[in-house]
């Protein structure tokens, strides 16, 4: 079973219509999940976040093992890089990779000045 197929196996589990997991995912429309489910190509950091709201994991999702443990259940997954630029910018509209890039060196940059002293 591909990602797609378990994507949408999930979705209908939890009750959720493409909308409002679309919604969840901070996409506007509902087009980005029918991609996903139709065999399209899926952002990496979007598959934790999918398995998070799935209550499943990112190995079942990307078909890695066919144990569909609940995420929430084992262990906090770790936030996604959408989750992060959420986080940081108060909203992830707007924001772009570049932006994203920049914090991050930041922070390394203040990691590395703490570590020399």
């Amino acid at each position: 079973m591909c990602i797609g197929e378990r994507v949408k196996q999930l979705r209908k589990k939890k009750g959720l219509t493409q909308s409002e997991l679309a919604s969840l995912l901070g996409y506007k429309s509902k087009s980005s999940v029918a991609h996903i489910e139709n065999g399209r190509d899926i952002p990496r950091p979007m598959v934790a976040t999918l398995a998070n709201i799935l209550d499943t994991t990112p190995a079942y999702l990307m078909g890695w093992t066919d144990i569909q443990e609940n995420a929430k259940a084992t262990q906090s997954p770790a936030p996604s890089d959408d989750d992060i630029k959420f986080a940081l910018f108060d909203g992830s509209e707007g924001v772009t990779d570049e932006m994203y890039d920049e914090v991050k060196r930041f922070a390394k940059y203040i990691k590395e000045q703490k570590e020399k002293k």
